[in-house]
């Protein structure tokens, strides 16, 4: 499972820097029919085989997660899910501030021509980036029961701890605060993704805010 979690935040990690730079060289390429229809085509395929693996490596974590037995749930499923939250940060952040500015640059360049593909385009996006954050969140649901039955924590709010592992940025809030509060581990570490990981959803929300008044 550890070596399962590593290459799904790489895997993951990788998709928006690739993207970019893919961008870029197309961009270059633009003037040039043949080299554009190649790069064109050549992205289909890697982006085929990349979400194939993605989602290959996902669904075997979800798999393994839900197989786990007890006793490995009460050992590795914390120390699992703690890791992938955590892991997985860069990436979302990344993520929806590259998606804002791509949708930012479409509207401006196609003078609002593309606004309503943009508006088309959120769900998908929004739902793709959702799902990216589900075998986190299984893992989440297990530790979560594991340790409250284990005594650790409390179960009066276990309904809101488990919703809590599939709202974006609510999620990695939670797992440091159960981590730091509950299982009184990497108390340090917690607060200071709490922190960042807070600042950077507020700015991210900003840029999101910039781009819908651009719109109106």
């Amino acid at each position: 499972m550890y070596g399962l979690r590593t290459a799904y935040i790489v895997m993951c990690s990788v998709q928006v820097p690739f993207n970019i730079v893919y961008i870029l060289l197309f961009w270059r390429h633009a003037g040039e029919q043949a080299a554009a229809e190649a790069l064109g085509g050549l992205y289909l395929v890697i982006a085929l085989v990349y979400y194939l693996v993605l989602f290959s490596i996902g669904i075997t974590i979800v798999v393994k997660s839900i197989g786990m037995t007890e006793t490995d749930v009460r050992e590795k499923a914390p120390q699992l899910w703690f890791s992938l939250k955590i892991g997985m940060i860069p990436f979302f952040i990344v993520n929806f501030l590259s998606i804002a500015a791509v949708l930012l640059w479409l509207t401006v360049a196609s003078r609002g021509i593309f606004i309503f593909g943009v508006l088309l385009a959120i769900p998908f996006l929004a739902g793709a980036t959702w799902a990216a954050m589900l075998p986190g969140s299984i893992i989440g649901v297990r530790a979560i029961r594991a340790l409250i039955a284990a005594g650790v924590m409390p179960s009066k709010h276990c309904m809101l701890h488990l919703a809590a592992q599939f709202i974006f940025c609510v999620d990695v809030l939670d797992c440091a605060y159960i981590t730091a509060n509950y299982r009184k581990r990497n108390r340090l570490l917690c607060g200071i993704v709490s922190v960042l990981y807070l600042a950077a959803a507020i700015a991210v929300a900003a840029v999101c805010v910039m781009v819908v008044r651009v719109w109106i």
